[in-house]
């Protein structure tokens, strides 16, 4: 059986191990930078003090930002960022320097691109941080001043240090987020689109499709297990050479998988029904077009409290990523075990006994009306 299954599925066999290889290393080497930094930044100083000549060295010198522009209007900087030739811009109003002295909390104005929320906040932030550190310098001369003992200074103002670096995700690198949600996204592209439904297609069309096609459940399980052990060993390798999370637990991967891909089938058997091998152009640029929206009413991009709780109701009945996605996550981001497993292998069983359930009854309406091919339970058959 072994070596029918090597002599019919050697191409794909070869894909499955290949791909999440692929995948993981393209994802992971694109999305392990932890941070933002290099912003580039436009500054009009139209102040004229040391205490401006400061803070612009303060930003020049800051690993957040890179000064590519230096303008003497308001007007000028503002253009510069419209026209994206900085990402922020930096405006120290005229007095500014004389202001502060005075303590007349005189007001800094910066400017930001926000068609990239990301690289925004991470600007604010950086300025924040830069702004501070200033201003508890300037309190500490303006104590001083006042015949504050210094000893008394350094006691009001703590004595501590710190760096502040603005992360890609507020709660996680990047690579996080990316690496478990493609992962089972590539998993679904592939089986679904370069073995399953090809195999349904030849199946059907060979009048195969049958309760007893004991071959074609081997084909299936086998490459089942085969992806679920090729995805954890290429996310065992990316863990190691870029240093995300994984599961301990190697089950509990293949379990989930075994469960995810067992809902792919039953919807794929459905949906075999009313295409053929013809249709294949057209079935792949449909799944192409919906892949967007799958990803984004899963639950991997915003979390299901901000959709409609009809929209995702519907989601989960019509495609079973999203049962899988974050529990996936969940599973090797914290290595939660069977805690996290168990429950999304519930949802998976419950949603391919009703899609299969769902292509039985068609198939018996079609052999009632007598049109189309029907569904029928053998005793044997041959294999090849």
């Amino acid at each position: 059986m072994l070596k029918q299954w090597l002599k019919k599925d050697k191409e794909m066999i070869g894909r499955m191990i290949a791909a999440p290889f692929v995948a993981t290393i393209i994802i992971c080497f694109v999305t392990s930078g932890l941070y933002v930094e290099n912003i580039s930044l436009a500054i009009a100083n139209l102040d004229d003090s040391s205490l401006s000549g400061e803070i612009v060295a303060a930003f020049e010198n800051h690993s957040g930002f890179d000064v590519t522009l230096y303008v003497d209007s308001e007007e000028a900087l503002q253009e510069a960022v419209y026209s994206k030739e900085a990402t922020a811009g930096l405006i120290l109003p005229a007095g500014f320097g004389k202001e502060v002295t005075e303590m007349k909390s005189p007001n800094a104005l910066l400017i930001l691109d926000g068609t990239n929320t990301t690289i925004s906040g991470a600007a604010q932030g950086y300025a924040s941080g830069i702004f501070k550190t200033l201003n508890a310098g300037i309190q500490t001369q303006a104590l001083q001043k006042s015949g504050v003992p210094s000893q008394s200074i350094a006691q009001m103002m703590g004595n501590f240090t710190f760096v502040e670096r603005s992360m890609y995700d507020p709660y996680s690198s990047f690579i996080y987020n990316m690496i478990y949600m493609v992962m089972a996204y590539m998993i679904q592209m592939q089986f679904l689109c370069f073995f399953l439904m090809p195999l349904l297609w030849e199946e059907r069309e060979n009048n195969r499709l049958t309760l007893g096609n004991k071959m074609m459940y081997k084909r299936i399980g086998l490459m089942c297990i085969l992806t679920g052990c090729s995805t954890y060993a290429a996310m065992f390798l990316g863990s190691k050479l870029f240093h995300f999370p994984i599961a301990s637990n190697f089950l509990c991967h293949l379990v989930i998988m075994l469960a995810y891909m067992f809902a792919l089938c039953a919807v794929c058997f459905v949906i075999s029904l009313f295409t053929c091998s013809r249709h294949k152009r057209y079935f792949f640029e449909i799944f192409c077009i919906a892949g967007p929206i799958i990803l984004l009413t899963s639950g991997g991009v915003w979390p299901e409290f901000v959709t409609p709780n009809a929209l995702t109701t519907i989601v989960k009945w019509l495609w079973p990523f999203s049962r899988v996605v974050m529990p996936f996550k969940t599973l090797h981001l914290k290595d939660t075990g069977w805690t996290a497993v168990l429950p999304a292998v519930g949802d998976c069983l419950q949603f391919g006994i009703l899609w299969v359930m769902i292509g039985i009854a068609i198939c018996a309406w079609r052999k009632r009306k007598g049109n189309g091919y029907r569904l029928m339970v053998v005793s044997e058959h041959t294999e090849n």
